[in-house]
């Protein structure tokens, strides 16, 4: 998103909300709700880095996505010895 220079409007079209939106959140009357900031997290790695980083959470995504693989990996092997 940064280092395509998105505009206020790009990012609302891709959201689907309106333009005033976004230049509420970058003006800070607002802040986007859960499911927006989600979407602006995919949209965009600087903001997944920044929040990531503000929560400190990003150990605990990547904690969910090797544990949701260790499972993934024991279900089939269990699977295969049936």
């Amino acid at each position: 998103m940064h280092s395509q220079y998105w505009t206020g409007k790009m990012v609302a079209n891709v959201l689907g909300i309106s333009e005033r939106t976004v230049k509420d959140w970058v003006a800070g009357k607002r802040f986007p709700n859960g499911i927006d900031l989600m979407n602006l997290m995919t949209l965009s790695p600087q903001v997944r880095e920044f929040i990531w980083d503000s929560t400190k959470s990003e150990n605990d995504h990547i904690d969910k996505q090797i544990m949701k693989a260790v499972c993934r990996d024991f279900l089939e092997d269990v699977i295969e010895r049936l």
